[in-house]
This record gives C-alpha cells, structure tokens and sequence, in this order.
C-alpha cells in the first residue's frame, strides 16, 4: 500500500512528528512517501506568516507534491494565530480528487485548536476523500523520540483500523 505523506515545518517539530508517522505505516507495510511542502519565502520572519494565517491567505509553494495515486494520504501542519498555517492551506489548493482516500489529519504545535482541524477536514472532503481520522496535537506532549514514536503509532494504528 502507498501512503503520501505531506508535511510543512518551519522549526522541525513536525517534520520529526511526520517521519515518525511515516516509519509507523513501514512498520505496517505501507511504503510512505514524505513529501515537505516549502515556500517561495522560507525564510520570511514570523509576522508576515502569521499575519498571512490569521487573514487566510495561503503561502507559494516551490513545487508542490503531485497526489496520483495511494492508499492513504496523511497532512502534518503546524498552528499558527490560532489558523491553518499558509503553506497547508496553499496545498489544500493543489489537491485533487481523492476518490475516496482515507486522510490522517493532525496539526501541531504549541497551542493547537480543533477549528483548525476542522477547517482542514472540510477542505479535505471537498476532494472526495474517504474517512478522516484527525487529532489537534500538542508538541510538548511528544517532547522525546520515544513519546513521539507512540503516538505516530497510536495513530496509524487508529487510520488502519
């Protein structure tokens, strides 16, 4: 099984989150593909991106991944200002049918709000996807490797099921 996973990090913590999850579905036999997103301006300071979230304007993605084909497809982002961060919401732009496709949806950070969740599931399903198994995640809950490792497999644990 093929599994597409797309992420956006600007410090590494969800990049670290999103290889964790991929090794996760390898332990389960998926062949993951990681897939970080990465803007025109990756070294903006952090109030234009912010000020970018809170407005809802996405960010220009340098290459966006292409999503064809696979199983699953799995969307790490972190939260910033409370709002979808912009280079999530340029990718949800860029999706396409998903024909039906099972979505893990988790976004990170300090201070993670379910409305961001919620926002990004219903843009997802606007792309006919299959379930969507979802999660609002505190970083400081995941502060080690092995922490880190037990959700990623909680989680593919709760997609597969």
């Amino acid at each position: 099984m093929k599994t597409n996973v797309v992420y956006f990090s600007r410090t590494g913590n969800n990049g670290r989150l999103a290889r964790a999850i991929a090794r996760a579905l390898e332990d389960k036999g998926h062949a993951a593909e990681l897939n970080q997103l990465k803007t025109t301006h990756p070294n903006a300071s952090v109030i234009p991106t912010v000020l970018m979230s809170v407005f809802k304007m996405p960010a220009r993605l340098v290459d966006p991944p292409v999503i064809k084909d696979g199983d699953l497809l799995v969307l790490v982002g972190p939260v910033w200002a409370s709002a979808m961060c912009p280079a999530i919401r340029a990718f949800l732009g860029t999706l396409p049918d998903l024909g039906g496709r099972k979505v893990l949806n988790i976004v990170a950070g300090f201070n993670p709000h379910e409305n961001v969740v919620r926002d990004i599931n219903h843009k997802i399903k606007t792309h006919n996807s299959g379930l969507i198994v979802s999660d609002a995640l505190r970083l400081r809950d995941v502060d080690n490797p092995e922490k880190m490792s037990e959700y990623a497999e909680g989680m593919v644990k709760r997609i597969l099921a």
